[in-house]
């Protein structure tokens, strides 16, 4: 990736639909490097080019801060490790102040394991680790109820099993969600949510989907598509159980085709008079 045009910029943009944003965004954070986000879509003009952009809301902005040679060497570093191409902003008519910008916090992720192994842990693993070089913990779920274990120190937990938990680390999580954390729930991971004790999905006896392709609409106001350009993606479903939507839940993706159509595929609740917000990845019928 490149940064053009080169120097005196006041901030740097890049998509975050770029496979390798993420990996941008934990590099430049970890050089303590400012990284925001961009609520709404703005207007850019390039002289030189005489070209005007509309950069979409999501976009990643990184301001060149009080030492702009060490932000633009970090950039360029960024943008050549994660082939990422960065758009350099400057003009006397460029007002950073004037967009709508939010800061990114530097994750600090756990993903909760089990005693047996599942390969969506695994996906969710290598991607942080290998793709992306996002600091997370692997976390036992055995150990969740245990007092040495503090859920304060993460901000989001994904789950991509159904694990036992005990009293106690139940009640400890649904604190966790109600003082703002993100929880994550993952395929069969949902039926966690009943543990906790805000479920509004259910299974459908005798529904299931042992590996189809399907179009699935997403909802483009939601910070999860953000950088998607279509309105529609193709997605592989494989043995994966279909559920029912109660009331509560907000639709992110619907399947749009056959056999399920407009099924939500991804769900946002706020239940369990929670401040944070549960995430499901399903397949389900409406």
């Amino acid at each position: 990736g490149t940064v053009s045009p080169e120097g005196g910029a006041e901030a740097y943009a890049f998509n975050p639909g770029e496979y390798y944003a993420p990996f941008a965004v934990a590099f430049l954070q970890t050089r303590g490097i400012d990284v925001k986000v961009a609520l709404k879509s703005f207007k850019y003009k390039n002289k030189a080019e005489n070209e005007k952009t509309v950069f979409p809301a999501g976009t990643i902005v990184v301001p060149a801060g009080e030492n702009p040679e060490k932000t633009f060497e970090a950039v360029k570093t960024a943008a050549e490790l994660s082939s990422v191409d960065m758009a350099a902003l400057k003009g006397n008519k460029f007002n950073l102040e004037s967009l709508n910008l939010d800061g990114i916090k530097k994750s600090k992720t756990a993903i909760v394991t089990g005693p047996t192994a599942y390969s969506q842990s695994g996906e969710l693993w290598y991607m942080l680790d290998r793709h992306f070089a996002m600091d997370y913990t692997l976390l036992e779920s055995s150990t969740l109820g245990e007092k040495k274990t503090s859920l304060d120190r993460y901000d989001a937990m994904i789950f991509c099993c159904n694990p036992s938990l005990s009293g106690a680390a139940a009640t400890k999580l649904a604190e966790w969600v109600r003082n703002g954390g993100t929880l994550i729930l993952v395929g069969r991971a949902h039926h966690l949510a009943e543990k906790i004790g805000g479920d509004n999905i259910k299974a459908k006896s005798g529904k299931g989907v042992k590996g189809v392709v399907l179009n699935a609409s997403m909802h483009k106001d939601s910070p999860l598509f953000w950088g998607y350009k279509q309105e529609t993606i193709d997605i592989f479903k494989g043995n994966a159980t279909v559920w029912r939507v109660d009331e509560g839940a907000e639709v992110l993706m619907s399947i749009t085709g056959d056999p399920y159509i407009g099924a939500p595929a991804v769900m946002y609740y706020s239940g369990i008079a929670a401040h944070g917000p549960i995430f499901y990845s399903v397949t389900v019928e409406g």
